[in-house]
C-alpha cells in the first residue's frame, strides 16, 4: 500500500533534561499528508548516545512492529551501536532505556494516558496492512545531539 512515515519532532526539554516531542503519522492517502492526529513523546537526554541513558540520534530508521511483547511495539533498526529501541508505552523516564515512549498529553517530566496513545498509534500505522513498511523519522529542533543523521523530511 506504501509507506507509514512515523514523524517525531523533538521541542522541548522538561524537568531533568528529559527531550519532548510530538509524533505525527505519515501515510499514504495523500503525497505528504499527515493523518492529523497527534500524539506526544518523552525521551532520555543526550548523552553522547550512550546505552540505557541517552536517547537515540535524530536522523530515519526503518522499523518494524514488534508483536512479541503485549501490547505491541514499533522497533526501530539500523540504530547503530544501540539495540532495541522501541516506541512503547511508559510515562516516565525511569520506564526507558533509550527508547521513546508516547502519550496523549504531556506535563513537565511525564506523558499520560500512555497504552491509549499506543493503540491509537499501532491502529493507525496497521490501518490498511497488517505488516506495514515502516520509517521513523527523527527531528531535533532542540538540536541536542551532534550525531544527527540524515534527518530531511520524509514524504511518502
Amino acid at each position: 500500500m506504501g509507506l507509514i512515515v512515523i514523524k517525531i519532532e523533538r521541542d522541548n526539554l522538561g524537568k531533568d533534561k528529559a527531550i519532548f516531542g510530538t509524533l505525527m503519522i505519515e501515510r499514504p492517502f495523500g503525497p505528504g499528508v499527515s493523518y492529523p492526529k497527534r500524539w506526544y513523546t518523552l525521551e532520555r537526554p543526550w548523552i553522547e548516545n550512550l546505552k540505557v541513558v541517552s536517547c537515540i540520534p535524530a536522523g530515519r530508521y526503518p522499523a518494524h512492529i514488534r508483536r512479541d511483547h503485549d501490547p505491541w511495539r514499533i522497533e526501530l533498526e539500523n540504530t547503530g551501536n544501540r539495540t532495541n529501541i522501541q516506541i512503547h508505552n511508559g510515562t516516565i523516564l525511569e520506564h526507558i532505556e533509550g527508547c521513546i515512549l508516547v502519550g496523549t498529553y504531556r506535563t513537565d517530566s511525564r506523558v499520560k494516558n500512555s497504552v491509549t496513545a499506543m493503540a491509537e498509534i499501532l491502529g493507525e500505522t496497521l490501518h490498511y496492512e497488517k505488516s506495514p513498511q515502516i520509517v521513523v523519522n527523527i527531528i531535533d529542533h532542540l538540536q541536542v545531539n551532534s550525531q544527527a543523521r540524515n534527518s530531511e523530511r520524509v514524504t511518502s
